[in-house]
C-alpha cells in the first residue's frame, strides 16, 4: 500500500468545504432569542431543549444542579 501525501492547500480546502457543507444546515435551524421559550414559565425548570437532544433524565439532572447553585454558592468560601 502506497501512502500519498496531499499538499496542505488541497487538504485545507477539502476540510473547509466539508465544514461549510456540514455547518450550513445547522445555521438554517437556528432560532432567535425571542423564539426560545422561557423554561421557568414553560416547565418550571431551567432547561429548554428545543432540539430534543437531552433525555428527560438528563434535563431533570440539569434542572436539579442549576436549582442547587445558589445553595452551593452560599456555602462557598471563595465567593464574598
Amino acid at each position: 500500500m502506497k501512502f500519498v501525501a496531499l499538499p496542505f492547500k488541497q487538504t485545507f480546502c477539502a476540510g473547509l468545504a466539508s465544514l461549510v457543507i456540514i455547518a450550513i444546515p445547522s445555521v438554517s435551524l437556528a432560532v432567535t432569542v425571542e423564539q426560545v421559550p422561557n423554561p421557568r414559565q414553560a416547565n418550571k425548570g431551567w432547561v429548554t431543549d428545543m432540539a430534543d437532544i437531552l433525555t428527560p433524565n438528563a434535563e431533570a439532572q440539569l434542572n436539579q444542579i442549576i436549582s442547587n447553585l445558589p445553595k452551593m454558592a452560599a456555602k462557598s468560601p471563595y465567593l464574598p
